[in-house]
């Protein structure tokens, strides 16, 4: 099973020509500067997306909004072994673009699972499968507010 680590990042904290984070930062949101409530607390959210420097700012900004994340996962195929090896998951971002593979597979597979799912993506609606019409398309670049509200949204119906 893949996950990202620190030692993926090439821009680590831990770089002493880096200096690490200060105070959390207000998140974006409809316009304004607003500090993150706890939106998602106790909401375990798998977040699978590919790129590194992205899933680690969505992690962190999910974590703001009080969530415990699960991942993140680079590929599918990590989402598949790390969902068959987690405890409760309450709802999944998922990047749909995974390195050249489309992730309407896993999409489906957590469906199936019961965990509702939100979409990351810098595509066009029309991109995605009548199946997946009712499923909120979050669009990069990702504004965390958003991302929070949709998961929430999604996990309430389930």
């Amino acid at each position: 099973m893949r996950t990202f680590s620190s030692s993926d990042n090439p821009h680590r904290s831990d770089n002493p020509a880096k200096p690490a984070g200060g105070p959390a930062k207000p998140v974006r949101g409809r316009g304004r500067s607003q500090l993150p409530d706890k939106l998602l607390s106790n909401c375990s959210i798998l977040v699978v997306e590919d790129e590194y420097l992205l899933a680690d700012e969505v992690a962190k900004g999910l974590r703001s909004f009080g969530a415990d994340i699960v991942g993140p996962c680079p590929s599918q195929q990590a989402a598949y072994d790390l969902v068959d090896h987690a405890g409760h998951i309450d709802g999944a971002l998922l990047d749909i673009n995974l390195r050249g593979v489309q992730a309407f597979e896993l999409a489906d597979f957590l469906q199936a699972r019961g965990i509702p799912v939100v979409f990351a993506t810098g595509y066009e609606p029309a991109i995605l499968p009548p199946r997946f019409a009712s499923v909120p398309r979050c669009v990069k670049p990702l504004r965390m507010n958003a991302i929070a509200r949709a998961l929430k949204r999604r996990i309430k119906r389930s």
